[in-house]
């Protein structure tokens, strides 16, 4: 018996751009692969953007990026296309992740 406590974290994403595929969660935990775009957490679609919830381990780091589809080829990017860092948040009961994200990967 694991004696893990998890936290529900719950992530929204926006964006201005189509989205025929959907918004996508990609990263890595202990827990959850290791970047692998097949692996990525299908958002939900709701009045407040695209939503995922996930229970994480309290205290876990998570390191993440946006994608509109299941593939590094369409990540998110910043306003002017450029590379950005990876999102990154510390699991805790509660915690609430918005972003907002102003372009995808253009080439």
């Amino acid at each position: 018996m694991s004696d893990v406590k998890k936290c529900r974290v719950t992530f929204y994403a926006k964006t201005d751009w189509p989205t025929p595929d959907g918004l996508y969660l990609c990263g890595v935990t202990h827990t959850s692969g290791s970047w692998q775009p097949e692996d990525a957490w299908k958002m939900t679609l709701t009045d407040k953007g695209y939503k995922a919830i996930k229970y994480l381990a309290v205290g876990e780091a998570f390191e993440f990026k946006i994608l509109r589809g299941k593939s590094w080829h369409d990540v998110e990017k910043g306003y002017w296309n450029e590379e950005i860092a990876n999102h990154r948040v510390v699991a805790q009961k509660g915690l609430v992740v918005e972003m907002y994200i102003p372009t995808f990967r253009l080439d």
